[in-house]
């Protein structure tokens, strides 16, 4: 298994990846985070429906809930190839409240193989900067699938 900072052997091939990472960007006490999660699109035919209805339960969940934007876009496999059709993505961008605190997010996720997605979750306490909406675009089509 291989992550920025080492590599180590699993005992076994199949497993599933549950990782999650956090990267924090600018002050410490109000950071724009980037978060790296995976997950299994289950019983959602793809990513445009699994993220669908992730925006369904946050509206109902979370105060103040309003969606901005949705769309899809695509992600190139690397040059190594991947059998699978993957790389179809789906992203949203939404604002709410929780518990007092106003949060701004953008939500992508990603086709992989095996019906595995990649998800990747842009969040700031408030309205995002030109240049972190510039940050974000450059984040999302620089992304290549191994």
């Amino acid at each position: 298994y291989r992550f920025q900072e080492a590599s180590f052997n699993l005992p076994r091939n199949e497993f599933l990846d549950r990782t999650i990472n956090i990267l924090a960007f600018g002050d410490p006490q109000r950071p724009f985070s980037v978060v790296v999660t995976r997950d299994h699109l289950d019983k959602f035919p793809d990513v445009i429906a699994l993220l669908k209805e992730q925006i369904h339960q946050l509206s109902h969940k979370e105060k103040k809930f309003s969606e901005h934007e949705f769309g899809d876009f695509s992600v190139a496999p690397s040059q190594h190839g991947l059998d699978e059709p993957v790389g179809r993505g789906a992203e949203a961008s939404v604002s709410y409240s929780r518990q007092g605190q106003n949060v701004h997010q953008r939500i992508a996720l990603i086709t992989l193989p095996k019906r595995l997605v990649l998800a990747i979750n842009g969040t700031f306490t408030e309205k995002w900067s030109d240049a972190m909406l510039s940050d974000w675009k450059k984040l999302i089509t620089s992304i290549e699938l191994h």
